[in-house]
Parts: structure tokens; C-alpha cells; sequence
């Protein structure tokens, strides 16, 4: 499955003026994934011009070009037209690959017949869990308790 180049995975990373975050990100990601694609939202930064400048002889890294701001979706839709793997992972710019974690994920989807997708644990820099980076599956329930801020009262009714 995994090979000298990382995982079978094609990363594909929407930039809209990240700056030096993009270096950083792009860095973790050539360690883990077998290839990676820049899909860049008319950036008026360095940022491109910094990840071009570090890894000028990198095959493995495409850069595209989309010449106004087409949004994010749309920037990820072209990125995966433009993948050469069968697993795709989005990745946010200011984001970086802990160790291994490309191969864990890899490992978990392959696991499982019924896995259509996974995603990472989402840390802060200091090691703390990101409080939106973890979801429970929508229901009819969970949605009401939203709507109606209902949640604030979970301390007195675990249940909400």
C-alpha cells in the first residue's frame, strides 16, 4: 500500500493568500502523501512564490493556477479533476500532517468495507483538540437541540 513515496493519496490544498503557512503545509504533505496539488484562488501574497522558490525540482507537487477567486469548492473540484490517486484528502493550508497521520487514515479507510471517508483529529498548536473538528452524525434530535441553543443545558440534562 504505501510506498517510498508516502501514501497513495493525492492532497489537495486550496490557497487564497496563506503565506508562509503554505510552505509549512506543503512540506508535511510531500513527507506523507504521493502527490500534491496547489489550487490556487488568484493569491496576491508571496505564497506561491515562496512554495516554488523550496520545492522547485519536486515532480510530485502541481501548482494550478485558477486566476480569480472560484471559492473553495469549486478549487476542490479541480484539484481532484486534476488528482492521479484513487484517495483524495483536502487539506487547509494552515494545516499540518502530524507524523504518520496520512497512513493512519489510509489504514482506517482501507479497514472498513462500509468507510466512504474519514478525516483527521483536528489539534491546536499547543496540543489541544479543536473544538469543531469533531461531528456527530446529523439528526432530527441533535438539530433541534442546536436550533433552539438547548445545548447550554446539558449540564443539568446530559441527554441534550
Amino acid at each position: 500500500m504505501i510506498n517510498h513515496f508516502g501514501s497513495p493519496v493525492s492532497i489537495v490544498i486550496v490557497n487564497h493568500n496563506a503565506g508562509a503557512l503554505l510552505v509549512d503545509c506543503v512540506h508535511a504533505s510531500l513527507e506523507q502523501g504521493k502527490q500534491v496539488i496547489i489550487v490556487d484562488n488568484a493569491s496576491s501574497d508571496t505564497s506561491l512564490a515562496l512554495v516554488e522558490a523550496r520545492f522547485a525540482h519536486e515532480s510530485r507537487l502541481q501548482v494550478i493556477r485558477t486566476g480569480c477567486n472560484l471559492g473553495f469548492a469549486t478549487a476542490c473540484n479541480i484539484g481532484a479533476a486534476n488528482s492521479s490517486e484513487e484517495l483524495i484528502l483536502f487539506l487547509n493550508p494552515d494545516c499540518l500532517l502530524g507524523e504518520h497521520s496520512l497512513a493512519r487514515m489510509v489504514r482506517v479507510l482501507e479497514a472498513g468495507a462500509d468507510t466512504g471517508m474519514v478525516g483527521g483529529l483536528l489539534m491546536n498548536p499547543d496540543g489541544t483538540e479543536q473544538g469543531g473538528g469533531r461531528r456527530a452524525v446529523p439528526t432530527p434530535w441533535r438539530s433541534f437541540v442546536h436550533a433552539f441553543g438547548l445545548s447550554r443545558l446539558s449540564s443539568r440534562w446530559p441527554r441534550l
